[in-house]
């Protein structure tokens, strides 16, 4: 429990002040798809972007298959209706937010509320049944540790606090709003997590017959209303991470498809239809898209989809960090409404946890993870050049187009003067 704490604490705290520095610097949505491509440019920014989907996607389908394991602990469910319930799942996601973050942050409030419920009526029960309570248990530092499998884990839960960027634009109230809500935020996710593993293990202390079901088994050993509690809790958990991940991703795609003001057709990483946005800030096709592919990403094993996770995720993270270090020297007059503590050493100091951090899970990783991980960054550099050549001919098809309006135009012109000079 307190190596969990301590990795928590050093995984969470840097990302939320690299997303603080780099959002309020350009109040853009889009989050690493901008920090990226503005610090190394299209091919750096390119690689980081998709991995990024990638990493989203991926994420998103373990949510849905984590979704139908809980279900599944509950009633025994055939494999098309499986299916049923996760495309039904996946609508509801998107239709939530097609809504807007508004409404969606509504939703979430309310979900968390609910996801608690149980807990608190476990944290009521242990002293009313006379359960007894292992606190030692919390501080025992157990003699065999999957180091890979726990900072694994870590990276997976807490890892979206730089996707606060991609909605920068949309946080009303500036600098002050944003820097409160990031400072509330982490201590909130990381209660979130502590208080029922917390709870959970001083009465159920038996490490090697934790799973995903823990929580649903522990209400059990109560009674059966608490255990099946537990499940639509974790079910309802599920299901807010799985609206904030397509939100964030959703403006990502957004992002990708609308490119750089100033150069659209060089930095554009998505064809022009990906940017188009319902009542200005809505991005409907990303939404729509990214849910596509989550849903038909869950055919995949569970195990699949966490490896490839795990290699992309520390991509991104690694290249958004060197970002913030870069800027600081490519970018020093730009102005920061806040800024990392301790100036250029201080973006050094922020990245060196998280890079160990990830050495450590790498090398602690299933081949397979370093595999796949490898294989589809291999694919999204291949990919490059087919972009290059896509928005040469794009671009060459634009000029084309604008020589033609100006050549009508200058016809339209000349056929006007020869009118107006026989009359």
């Amino acid at each position: 429990m307190i190596g969990l704490f301590v990795i928590s604490i050093v995984w969470c705290l840097p990302q939320g002040l690299l997303s603080a520095e780099l959002s309020l610097m350009t109040k853009a949505n889009g989050g690493g798809v901008i920090w990226v491509q503005r610090a190394f440019g299209d091919f750096v920014g390119f690689v980081s972007a998709h991995a990024s989907v990638v990493v989203c996607v991926s994420n998103d389908a373990v949510l849905l298959v984590l979704v139908l394991d809980y279900i599944k602990s509950a009633i025994e469910i055939e494999l098309w209706l499986q299916w049923v319930i996760k495309a039904a799942l996946t609508a509801a996601v998107a239709i939530l937010n097609i809504q807007g973050l508004d409404w969606l942050s509504k939703i979430s409030t309310f979900l968390a509320i609910l996801v608690f419920i149980p807990f608190v009526t476990e944290a009521i029960m242990i002293p009313v049944m006379g359960r007894e309570m292992y606190w030692g248990a919390v501080i025992e530092i157990p003699k065999n540790v999957d180091w890979g499998t726990l900072i694994s884990n870590v990276v997976w839960a807490y890892g979206g606090f730089d996707t606060m960027g991609t909605v920068a634009a949309e946080v009303q109230g500036g600098t002050r709003t944003y820097v409160r809500g990031l400072a509330g935020t982490i201590p909130l996710i990381l209660l979130t997590y502590f208080f029922p593993i917390t709870l959970g293990y001083i009465v159920y202390p038996y490490k090697d017959k934790w799973g995903p079901k823990a929580f649903a088994d522990i209400g059990f050993t109560f009674t059966d209303t608490l255990g099946y509690s537990m499940i639509v809790a974790s079910v309802l958990s599920q299901f807010g991470q799985l609206n904030a991940v397509v939100a964030s991703t959703a403006l990502q795609v957004w992002a990708m498809g609308k490119g750089k003001s100033l150069d659209e057709n060089a930095h554009r990483y998505l064809p022009r239809f990906f940017a188009w946005a319902y009542k200005g800030n809505i991005p409907v096709v990303g939404i729509i898209v990214i849910s596509g592919i989550s849903l038909a990403l869950t055919a995949l094993d569970y195990e699949i989809l966490i490896q490839l996770y795990l290699f992309l995720r520390l991509i991104t993270l690694y290249s958004e960090y060197l970002a913030l270090i870069y800027l600081k020297w490519k970018e020093p007059d730009t102005p920061r409404p806040y800024s990392v503590p301790g100036g250029k050493i201080g973006a050094i100091l922020c990245f060196l946890p998280t890079l160990s951090i990830g050495i450590v899970a790498l090398v602690t990783a299933n081949h397979m993870a370093l595999i796949l991980g490898a294989a589809m960054t291999g694919v999204i550099i291949a990919a490059y050049p087919v972009k290059l050549l896509w928005v040469h001919l794009t671009h060459k098809y634009d000029c084309c187009r604008a020589d033609e309006e100006l050549m009508t135009q200058q016809e339209e012109e000349e056929y006007q003067q020869s009118i107006n000079f026989v009359n």
